[in-house]
């Protein structure tokens, strides 16, 4: 194992730094390395396992890696240009973390290798443009990431045979679609934030109950979504309406330190990160177009910290028993 992270390092790495036999853990995050001195085939030399070059000044050409990685997060460095193929060569990947950098150019298609391995996948904040394909997705997905980019079209329904996904996070793109009724259909999502995207028409249809019973975080704000929601809508949101929290998965908390979105909260925007992911609760479908009554049901869910309903068309009372909500931090209903 290696670790030289956080520190202050800052030049090439060095080609020889390699031929060290028996490396399997690398992390060089948090640094200032600016490149890999050598053949580009450098990595190679060893069966590395874990790599991590987060948060660094790395530039072109991407390096190739080998075959033996099963975790690699190059977020925070000044890559461009389109995701090199090569990582599709790689028969284990587990988790690929390649957000903040200058990425553009679309999703790679070959994504779909990692159909059974590939469990986290974060693209947040780079370029990357036209349609999510579908096969890109793969089924064993738990952590998806893709905000802050360009992506247009549709979400991808092949989603629906991710049965172990938590997180999914498609903010601030170009998606042009109807709600994703199909996510009900996976029993641990946990955030769902469809935020600053063209989405457009009703979040509920007669005859089809809308439950998440794990979902924490619910984020469609800032989207073309219409139409009046049922009294009981928020019926069955098991885990917003406790204000007990039990952790689901003891890999939430580090997963979810590869990741961060904005959310509203008390008239100023935030970022929130780490920890917070699994004991924040929040609803947020502003900056849409509801109307008719707010559903009496939000009152059911006793462990909101946020709740955020502005800018919509509603009429009628505020609901008497919204001051069940005693965790409650934020109120936006302005």
């Amino acid at each position: 194992n290696l670790d030289i992270s956080q520190n202050q390092i800052k030049g090439n790495v060095p080609a020889w730094l390699w031929c060290l036999p028996g490396f399997a853990y690398v992390d060089f995050s948090l640094n200032s390395f600016t490149c890999f001195y050598g053949p580009a085939d450098v990595f190679q030399i060893n069966e590395i396992y874990l790599l991590d070059i987060s948060s660094n000044a790395f530039k072109n050409p991407f390096p190739l890696l080998p075959k033996s990685i099963t975790f690699l997060s190059a977020s925070d460095n000044q890559f461009s240009g389109e995701i090199p193929t090569t990582i599709c060569q790689l028969d284990s990947l587990e988790t690929l973390v390649l957000s903040n950098n200058n990425f553009s150019g679309s999703i790679p298609r070959c994504f779909e290798k990692f159909n059974t391995t590939l469990t986290v996948l974060h693209l947040q904040n780079n370029s990357l443009f036209g349609k999510f394909p579908e096969e890109s997705v793969s089924v064993a997905l738990i952590s998806l990431d893709v905000g802050r980019n360009q992506l247009s079209g549709e979400l991808p329904k092949s989603l629906i045979n991710c049965t172990h996904l938590e997180f999914l996070n498609v903010e601030d793109n170009k998606f042009n679609d109807t709600f994703p009724f199909w996510l009900r259909l996976l029993p641990g999502l946990q955030i769902l934030i469809l935020r600053s995207n063209e989405f457009h028409g009703p979040i509920h249809y007669p005859g089809v109950f809308l439950s998440f019973p794990r979902l924490r975080i619910f984020d469609i704000s800032k989207n073309l979504f219409s139409g009046a929601l049922p009294l009981d809508y928020f019926s069955g949101w098991n885990a917003m309406s406790s204000d007990v929290y039990i952790a689901d998965n003891k890999y939430m908390f580090k997963r979810n330190t590869f990741s961060s979105f904005n959310i509203a909260s008390k008239g100023l925007e935030m970022i929130l990160a780490g920890i917070s992911f699994s004991i924040y609760k929040t609803v947020d479908i502003s900056g849409n177009r509801f109307e008719g009554e707010i559903p009496k049901s939000i009152s059911l869910l006793k462990g909101l910290i946020v709740l955020s309903m502005s800018n919509n068309a509603f009429i009628g009372h505020i609901p008497p028993s919204l001051s069940n909500l005693t965790n409650l931090e934020s109120i936006d209903l302005s």
